[in-house]
């Protein structure tokens, strides 16, 4: 069975249509990679997979269940569906460790002490185990966004989404989150990542799927797909990119 299953998902703001006709099944351990221009719908399907944006028409599914927008149902989804973002929205105020730990209290995974005991665990795991004590603005652009990762593993999710990670990151920080991100892949963790590093979406991804004026407009696997795109479109955004 599907983790994750789209069928003819659609999304509008008002009349204005931003995705048509979503259909994608994900399987338990897989890395889809979603790229394509900006615009293109990517970060709204993203938003989608775990209810931040509500889609317009068509089902989708995860872990078997009809995504519902009660509330209780909503928080029930983000405990199994965690996002991270380009900003790293994280604390000023709090040490990196406590801007973990909050993350498994306000979503019932973990309290007090255990909730400390998994904020080191992730903080180890995305390598910034000397900086427990630390603040927001200590630390790099690169290390934040890893504490950003290690918040939302915290979490324990089933599904992993990052929406552009390292957009806002300077060239020479990059490779130190897409390595956190492609030991996560080794690892078996279910993601779905909006990027533009194609490099790494060859290398990381199983499949790719490239977005095009809010359709699904080519999937297959990541090295075919980079390598031989079949679509005009795709050739064109690739020819673009690299």
């Amino acid at each position: 069975m599907s983790l994750i299953e789209l069928n003819a998902v659609t999304k509008s703001y008002g009349s204005h249509q931003v995705i048509y006709d979503a259909t994608l099944s994900i399987a338990a351990g897989e890395v889809i990679a979603l790229i394509g221009k900006s615009g293109s719908g990517k970060s709204t399907l993203l938003r989608c997979l775990n209810g931040l944006e509500q889609i317009s028409g068509g089902s989708l599914r995860i872990a078997g269940t009809p995504i519902s927008y009660e509330k209780a149902k909503l928080r029930a989804l983000r405990r199994k569906v965690a996002i991270v973002f380009q900003g790293y929205n994280l604390f000023p105020h709090l040490t990196v460790e406590d801007n973990v730990a909050l993350a498994p209290r306000v979503t019932g995974k973990a309290s007090g002490t255990e909730a400390l005991k998994l904020a080191h665990r992730y903080l180890e795991r995305v390598g910034l185990a000397d900086k427990f004590r630390a603040h927001p603005r200590d630390l790099s652009g690169g290390q934040q966004q890893r504490v950003a990762i290690a918040r939302a593993l915290a979490v324990q999710p089933e599904i992993l989404l990052l929406d552009e990670v390292t957009a806002a990151l300077d060239p020479e920080l990059v490779g130190e989150v897409l390595t956190v991100l492609g030991e996560l892949a080794e690892q078996g963790l279910t993601m779905v990542l909006v990027t533009h590093e194609i490099a790494f979406a060859r290398r990381a991804a199983n499949r790719i799927a490239f977005m095009h004026q809010g359709r699904l407009h080519e999937v297959g696997p990541a090295e075919a797909t980079i390598s031989q795109p079949r679509t005009a479109e795709l050739q064109k955004f690739l020819s673009a990119v690299r």
